[in-house]
């Protein structure tokens, strides 16, 4: 996605030489700067966002995906239970990397009636749930469930893009968060 980004703004870069003058490039409010002179200083990039979608990705197949930072130094996270009733929270600074796999499951299983690639996140209590009443969603009755931490935790994301997915567990522990 960045490759096409910035390719975008080299052609639209390129796209505004014509009519400067020789030797001359655009150089934005600036005017325009000689040939080989220093680019203007690249806008930040909100390095906070970045790393929440890509953990949002790898949590839940989407960089939109509903992930919020509890508290960004630590790499705690929350997002919703599949049945959107709780925040589930979950600390990614626990997770033990040698431990923790990304399984690109291309082809079905008896376990898993679609391709897909599951995440498993394994540490010292890496998942926190807060515990629910029992309650009913749609026709569907749902028992109470206590408060619990888990050292496990498994998604099963409904994508065959196991590279994007691998690249943003990359960024994930090379961007903030540390992993054990």
């Amino acid at each position: 996605m960045r490759i096409i980004l910035v390719a975008a703004a080299t052609l639209v870069a390129l796209a505004g030489t014509a009519g400067l003058p020789a030797g001359t490039q655009p150089a934005g409010a600036g005017g325009p700067r000689a040939a080989g002179s220093a680019p203007p200083p690249a806008t930040p990039v909100n390095e906070a966002e970045e790393l929440r979608k890509a953990i949002a990705l790898v949590l839940t197949g989407d960089e939109a995906g509903p992930v919020s930072f509890v508290n960004r130094a630590e790499c705690t996270v929350q997002l919703p239970d599949a049945l959107n009733t709780l925040q589930i929270t979950i600390y990614l600074n626990r997770v033990i990397l040698a431990r923790s796999r990304i399984l690109d499951r291309r082809v079905s299983d008896p376990d898993e009636p679609e391709p897909g690639i599951t995440v498993i996140l394994r540490g010292d209590k890496v998942v926190h749930f807060p515990g629910a009443a029992a309650t009913k969603v749609g026709e569907v009755e749902v028992p109470a469930a206590p408060e619990s931490h888990w050292s496990e935790f498994r998604v099963r994301l409904h994508t065959q893009d196991y590279p994007r997915i691998r690249s943003a567990w990359d960024y994930i522990y090379s961007h903030g968060c540390r992993g054990r």
